[in-house]
C-alpha cells in the first residue's frame, strides 16, 4: 500500500520530467554504428544500427536491424524486424515480432508477444499474450495469460486465467499456478498445474499432477504417462479421454489449491510492487542523480564496507522502532521510524538496482551515468535483474539481501559523508 502511494505521487512528476528530455517526435533512419540514446514523444526508428539501442517516449516504434540489446519504455512499445542481442522493454502496451537473438522481458500492462527468441522469454503484466517460437525457457505472469508459442524449454505460468492453446508446444515441462487453467497444446514432459479449475484437453507426453477444486479432462486428453491429483471430489473424466498410466486420487476438503491462489496472488502483488518500484526508482534518479550515483559507485567500490553498515540499519531499524512502541510513550516516534525505515528501503533498492546494471553494463564498456533516460533504464534493468534472482529459492533471496544491504550502506555511508563535508 504504501508503495502504491508513493507511486501514486511521484508519477505526475516523472511523466513531466520525461516529457522534458525531449518533447519532439522524433524518427530515425538510415545507419548507424555506434548506440542509440533517444526519448520523444513519439520516437521511431526504422534503421540499420550495428550496435545498441535505448528509446524512451509515450510511443515508441522499433523497426530496425539491430546488432545489439535494445532497451526501451513507455506508454506504447512495438519492436520488430531482428534483434542480435537482449530486448527489455517496459511499458503499458508492449508488441513484439521478429527475431531476437538473445533474451526477451517485457513488463508492462498488455503485452502481446510474437517473436522468434533464441534465448529466453519473461512476460509479466496484466494480460499477457505469447506465441512465435521459443529456445529457451518462457516465464509468464499476469491477469490473464495465453500462450500458442512453440517452446523448446519448460513453460512456467502464473495468474488468474491461464491458457496453453491448442496451437502451443511445450517440449519441456510446463508448470501452471492460477485460478482457471486450460491446457489444450502439447506439453513435451510432465505437467504440473495448481488452481481453482484445471481442463486438460491436450496431450501431455509425462506425468500429470494436478492440485484443484476442479478437475476435467476432455474427451480429446491423451494422457502418455501417470495422472496424479488432489481436490475434494474426483476429477470429471470424458469419455473418449486417454490416460495410457495409473490414476491416483487423493481426497482432501482443504486442498492444496489454497497454496495456488496465494501463489496467484503472490504473482500480481509482486507485478505491482515491480512496477511501483520502476516509477520510484525513476524518480530517485532524476531528482537525486549525484547522491544515487555517488552512492551506487560508493557500494561497488566497498562492498563489504557498505554491506555490514546496510545490514545493521536493515535488522536493527526495525527493532529500535519495535522498543520504542513497546514504552507506549514511544509509540509516536516508533511509527516515524518505520516510516523512515520504509522510505530508507524503498531508496535502498533504487541505489542496489543502479549498482547492478552498473556493474553489468561496465562488463560491456558501457556507460549510461549521464543523461537522465540512461538512469531511469540502468533503473529498470537493475530491478528485473533483482526480481529475477529473488526467485531463485534461498540463494536468490540471500543474494538480493546482501546486495540491498549493500544499497542501503552506501547510501549511509554516502550521506554521512556529504553532512561531514559541510560540517568541516
Amino acid at each position: 500500500m504504501l508503495l502504491g502511494v508513493f507511486a501514486f505521487m511521484f508519477a505526475a512528476g516523472i511523466s513531466a520530467a520525461m516529457a522534458q528530455l525531449h518533447e519532439d517526435n522524433v524518427v530515425m533512419t538510415g545507419n548507424y554504428s555506434e548506440d542509440i540514446f533517444v526519448s520523444g514523444r513519439e520516437v521511431t526508428i526504422r534503421a540499420e544500427v550495428d550496435a545498441g539501442v535505448i528509446a524512451m517516449g509515450r510511443e515508441v516504434r522499433i523497426r530496425s536491424k539491430i546488432s545489439g540489446d535494445v532497451v526501451t519504455m513507455g506508454g506504447k512499445v512495438t519492436v520488430g524486424d531482428q534483434v542480435g542481442g537482449d530486448i527489455l522493454v517496459a511499458a503499458g502496451a508492449i508488441r513484439t515480432a521478429g527475431n531476437v537473438g538473445g533474451e526477451l522481458t517485457a513488463v508492462g500492462g498488455d503485452i502481446e508477444l510474437q517473436a522468434t527468441v533464441t534465448g529466453d522469454v519473461l512476460g509479466m503484466g496484466g494480460r499477457v499474450e505469447a506465441g512465435g517460437r521459443v529456445e529457451g525457457d518462457m516465464k509468464l505472469a499476469g491477469g490473464s495469460v495465453e500462450t500458442s508459442a512453440r517452446v523448446a524449454g519448460n513453460l512456467m505460468m502464473a495468474g488468474g486465467r491461464l491458457e496453453i492453446e491448442e496451437a502451443a508446444r511445450i517440449d519441456g515441462k510446463a508448470w501452471a499456478v492460477g485460478g482457471r487453467i486450460e491446457i489444450n497444446g502439447t506439453v513435451g514432459k510432465e505437467l504440473r498445474a495448481a488452481g481453482r479449475r484445471v481442463v486438460i484437453a491436450g496431450q501431455v507426453m509425462g506425468n500429470v499432477h494436478v492440485d484443484a477444486i476442479d478437475l476435467e479432462i476432455g474427451p480429446g486428453a491423451k494422457i502418455h504417462g501417470k495422472l496424479f491429483y488432489r481436490s475434494p471430489h474426483k476429477a470429471e473424466i470424458h469419455e473418449g479421454a486417454t490416460i495410457l498410466g495409473d490414476v491416483a486420487f487423493i481426497q482432501s476438503e482443504q486442498p492444496a489449491h489454497m497454496v495456488g491462489f496465494a501463489l496467484a496472488a503472490a504473482g500480481g502483488i509482486v507485478l505491482l510492487v515491480l512496477t511501483a518500484l520502476i516509477v520510484l526508482g525513476a524518480a530517485q534518479v532524476l531528482v537525486f542523480p549525484g547522491l544515487s550515483l555517488a552512492s551506487a559507485r560508493l557500494g561497488a567500490e566497498q562492498p563489504w564496507r557498505t554491506l555490514g553498515i546496510g545490514f545493521a540499519v536493515l535488522v536493527a531499524t526495525p527493532i529500535a522502532a519495535m522498543v520504542l512502541m513497546w514504552t507506549v510513550i514511544g509509540i509516536p516516534l516508533g511509527m516515524v521510524v518505520m516510516a523512515a525505515y520504509m522510505v530508507v528501503l524503498a531508496l535502498g533498492l533504487g541505489i542496489t538496482a543502479l549498482m547492478v546494471a552498473r556493474r553489468g553494463l561496465a562488463y560491456l564498456g558501457r556507460d549510461w551515468d549521464d543523461a537522465a533516460w540512461g538512469r531511469i533504464g540502468l533503473v529498470v534493468i537493475g530491478l528485473v535483474v533483482i526480481a529475477v534472482i529473488g526467485l531463485i529459492p534461498f540463494i536468490g533471496a540471500v543474494a538480493v539481501v546482501a546486495a540491498l544491504s549493500i544499497g542501503i550502506g552506501g547510501l549511509a555511508a554516502q550521506i554521512a559523508r556529504r553532512r561531514a563535508e559541510i560540517h568541516s
